[in-house]
């Protein structure tokens, strides 16, 4: 009979604590704080909440992520952003709060230039003349590979078209010139 009493009273316990676990278990959310930084565009700046030991292990696992993301989408944040999952928002807050995150990422950028002057040359290997147009008027400019543009205009107000015959005013409409003149 004590057996059964003390059975009867495991089985009270056990629905109890069924009771207790499947309860929602809230958190606080931490304020979050404004700060002055004259220095800076942005005079209010939210101050991260203190993150505990998984908080911070997570944000570090996200980080690695979006750099990995940044990786494989060449260093567009929007496309790394939807990637994995972290908002773009998120992304330039650990720019501002992280040298390590952002000396990564400009070292990202710099691969992803390196793999685009990359593609140009191979395109400029395989004849394609806009790359090679390209390239000349970017790297080429100290060798004289710029591009000017030169307005030409002619003010034909003060020139007076009734001296000349129907043969030269075709010429000049044709040509730009008297072309009879300069040959002879």
């Amino acid at each position: 009979m004590k057996q059964s009493e003390a059975g009867s009273a495991k089985k009270k316990t056990t629905s109890a604590q069924k009771k207790t676990t499947g309860a929602k278990k809230t958190t606080k959310k931490q304020p979050t704080t404004y700060i002055q930084d004259k220095s800076k565009t942005k005079a209010n700046r939210p101050i991260p909440p203190k993150t505990s030991t998984s908080s911070t292990r997570t944000t570090s696992m996200n980080k690695k992520r979006m750099l990995e993301a940044l990786k494989v989408n060449l260093g567009i944040v929007t496309a790394a952003c939807n990637a994995c999952g972290v908002k773009r928002a998120t992304h330039y807050a650990w720019m501002r709060s992280d040298i390590k995150y952002k000396t990564s990422v400009e070292e990202m950028d710099e691969v992803c230039l390196d793999f685009a002057e990359a593609s140009l040359l191979r395109q400029i290997k395989n004849d394609v003349t806009s790359s090679t147009i390209f390239y000349l008027k970017t790297k080429g400019k100290k060798r004289g590979y710029v591009e000017t543009n030169i307005n030409i205009t002619h003010d034909s107000s003060h020139q007076d078209f009734t001296k000349y015959t129907d043969e030269e005013l075709d010429e000049i409409i044709k040509y730009g010139y008297i072309k009879s003149r300069k040959e002879g």
